[in-house]
């Protein structure tokens, strides 16, 4: 097996699914900087959409941002498989997800407006995370060691064994971890965009959070 990189799949995913052109407000922000973005990092890290509702997103928009994104990380999950050599279903692939996911909704996070004025402000945000390199490499290590038990011999078994055992260790790997209690700082430049605090770059912020929480 090639070394796997899902810290490079989540920053890619993240920042291809972050919300844009979905929030609009009237009458000002009912939400300042901070809690924006808490909001966002609630609605694809914790799978909590109460703050994005907050915000003035409608349900059924946060429903799609998250089916989107959760379609999106599966692709990828499936195509970091198929370019390591192996072999993975839909139903596996979809295992992983929600087991990642289960892994997720057990960090948190602070924000905190550092500074400000009308228009723009700027938001400190700290989270902890799960370390996904130890996660994948573990997973794929004692893979490697459970197919050496076996008596197989035939490649295209040995290829649906290890894909198999690498994709139970990983699931396993997920719904056993607990939170690094290291924390992850990020610097978020917001602004007033149609009466709603949002980040400037909402891709880049994406990219960032999706590292932060990987453990990068």
């Amino acid at each position: 097996m090639k070394k796997t990189n899902l810290r490079k799949v989540v920053a890619f995913v993240m920042s291809l699914c972050m919300l844009i052109g979905v929030l609009t407000g009237c009458g000002g922000p009912k939400v300042d900087a901070a809690g924006s973005c808490k909001a966002i990092y609630d609605l694809y890290i914790l799978q909590d959409s109460k703050g994005v509702l907050d915000m003035g997103m409608e349900q059924s928009d946060a429903d799609t941002a998250l089916k989107t994104y959760d379609n999106t990380m599966a692709s990828s999950i499936k195509n970091l498989f198929v370019s390591n050599g192996l072999t993975v279903d839909d139903d596996t692939v979809n295992e992983i997800v929600a087991a990642r996911e289960e892994a997720l909704s057990r960090l948190t996070c602070t924000t905190e407006i550092t500074s400000s004025d009308k228009k723009t402000a700027t938001v400190s945000l700290k989270t902890n995370y799960i370390d996904e390199t130890g996660i994948a490499t573990k997973a794929s290590e004692d893979a490697i060691a459970q197919l050496e038990k076996e008596k197989e011999t035939d490649t295209n078994k040995r290829i649906e064994l290890i894909s198999g055992f690498f994709a139970q260790n990983l699931i396993d790997g997920y719904k056993n971890s607990t939170p690094v209690d290291d924390q992850k700082e990020l610097t978020i430049e917001c602004s007033v965009t149609g009466n709603i605090w949002m980040p400037n770059d909402m891709t880049g912020y994406g990219t960032k959070l999706g590292q932060a929480v990987s453990g990068q």
